[in-house]
C-alpha cells in the first residue's frame, strides 16, 4: 500500500513538475522583455509588421519612392540590422526602443549612396520607438505573471510531493531513483511540447504576428533547452546517487 501511495505521489509530481518547468522556460525565454529583439527580427519578415516598424524608424517611409523604400527594406533585413535588434527590449510601459535599428539603417544608407534619406533618419535619432498596443501588452504581462505563478507554485508542490513520497515509500533507494527519472521525464515532455508549439500557434492563427511568434519559438528552442539543463542534471544526479545508497530492505511480512 505504501509503495502504491508513493507511486501515485510521484505521478502527480510528474504532472506538476512538467507544468512548472514549462512555465519557467516560457517565463525566462519566450516572455522575457529583454528578448523582444528576436520577435522583431522575425516580424520584419512580415510585410504588414515591417511597414509599421519602419514607419516609426524612417520618416516618411510610406511616401518614399519604391526603389528607395526597397533599399530600406533590404537594409532592415540585413544581418547587421538583425544583430542590432538583439539590443531591443520591452520597457515597463510597453515601448520598444528601436534606436539600435535606426542607427544601423543610417549607417547602411550612407554606405549605399542614400545620404539624403540617411540624414533624415539621423535627424530622428533617439525618437524611434514603437508602442505595443495596450491589448497585446496587457496579454503579455498577464501571461508572464501567470507563467511565474505556475512555475513557482508548481515547483513547491512538486518538491513537497517528492518529499512525502520519499517518507512514505518503504524502498527509498528506488524512490530516489524514481524522483530522478520523473525530473528527466518532465524535461523530455516539455522539450517535445516546445517543439510542437510553433505548429500549434500557426494553426491557431494566420496573422502576421502569430507567424512571427511561431518563428521566435522555433528560434529560441536552444535557449529553452538551456533553462532545462539544470533540472535534467539534477535528475541524472539523483539516479546516479541512488546507486550509492544502501540496498532497500524488504518489508517484513510479520
Amino acid at each position: 500500500m505504501r509503495s502504491f501511495v508513493a507511486g501515485l505521489l510521484l505521478f502527480v509530481s510528474f504532472l506538476t513538475g512538467t507544468a512548472a518547468l514549462g512555465a519557467y522556460a516560457a517565463h525566462e525565454v519566450l516572455l522575457d522583455p529583454a528578448h523582444a529583439g528576436p520577435f522583431l527580427e522575425s516580424a520584419l519578415g512580415q510585410q504588414e509588421v515591417r511597414d509599421k516598424i519602419l514607419g516609426q524608424v524612417v520618416p516618411g517611409y510610406g511616401a518614399l519612392p519604391a526603389q528607395v523604400r526597397g533599399r530600406v527594406d533590404t537594409v532592415a533585413e540585413s544581418p547587421e540590422a538583425r544583430r542590432a535588434l538583439d539590443q531591443v527590449s520591452l520597457d515597463d510601459n510597453g515601448n520598444l526602443d528601436l534606436s539600435s535599428l535606426q542607427g544601423e539603417i543610417v549607417r547602411a544608407l550612407r554606405a549605399n549612396g542614400q545620404p539624403q534619406i540617411a540624414a533624415l533618419v539621423a535627424a530622428q535619432r533617439g525618437t524611434a520607438s514603437v508602442q505595443v498596443p495596450s491589448t497585446y501588452f496587457s496579454r503579455f504581462t498577464t501571461a508572464r505573471d501567470d507563467a511565474w505563478l505556475v512555475a513557482t507554485r508548481g515547483a513547491v508542490v512538486s518538491a513537497v510531493l517528492f518529499l512525502v513520497a520519499l517518507l512514505v515509500s518503504p524502498r527509498r533507494r528506488r524512490t530516489v531513483a524514481a524522483i530522478g527519472v520523473v525530473l528527466l521525464l518532465c524535461c523530455a515532455v516539455d522539450v517535445a511540447l516546445f517543439r510542437l508549439l510553433p505548429g500549434v500557434v500557426r494553426s491557431a492563427s494566420s496573422s502576421a504576428l502569430a507567424d512571427a511568434a511561431a518563428a521566435v519559438v522555433t528560434q529560441q528552442q536552444g535557449a529553452v533547452l538551456l533553462t532545462m539543463v539544470p533540472v535534467a542534471l539534477a535528475g541524472a544526479g539523483l539516479v546516479v546517487a541512488s546507486l550509492l545508497l544502501p540496498e532497500d530492505r524488504r518489508p517484513s511480512r510479520g
